[in-house]
């Protein structure tokens, strides 16, 4: 993300797992998603309900900042008093702190990675969430 920085981009969006909690906080029907940014993340939000890719919004409140504030390093991307809460919260706001000042959203897929029993899908990856960010790209506007 600081990387992509360089390039002074509109938006950025990151997709990955960094915990797996996203999964034990909404189950396996929506993959979470943070942003400091309103729009963007009603946007999203918007975009899964017509895709089938759904999205949850999880906080990003800066008081959650001081917990992940590091004794060795600026930031630590878990909880910095041993909790095993939160730790999807506390992953997207150690990203936060690396793309700071761009409009930005992270979208924690660990819940949509591979079908769920029952969802008569091919057993393996999703591909969550290409139509969701598809469609982000294909109505895009500044």
């Amino acid at each position: 993300m600081t990387y992509a920085k360089k390039y002074n981009p509109e938006v950025v969006i990151d997709v990955a797992t960094l915990t797996g909690a996203a999964l034990v906080a909404l189950g396996e029907r929506a993959s979470a998603i943070f942003s400091d940014d309103d729009k963007l993340a009603k946007r999203f939000g918007r975009g899964g309900e017509e895709t089938g890719d759904y999205v949850w919004r999880l906080p990003m409140w800066e008081e959650y900042e001081n917990e992940i504030k590091g004794s060795l390093g600026d930031y630590t991307n878990i909880h910095n008093k041993d909790s095993r809460y939160g730790g999807a919260i506390y992953g997207a706001n150690f990203l936060h702190q690396f793309i700071k000042g761009t409009k930005w959203a992270h979208i924690d897929m660990a819940p949509r990675m591979t079908a769920m029993a029952g969802e008569n899908l091919a057993s393996g990856a999703l591909g969550s969430p290409v139509r969701l960010l598809y469609k982000f790209i294909e109505e895009y506007k500044n």
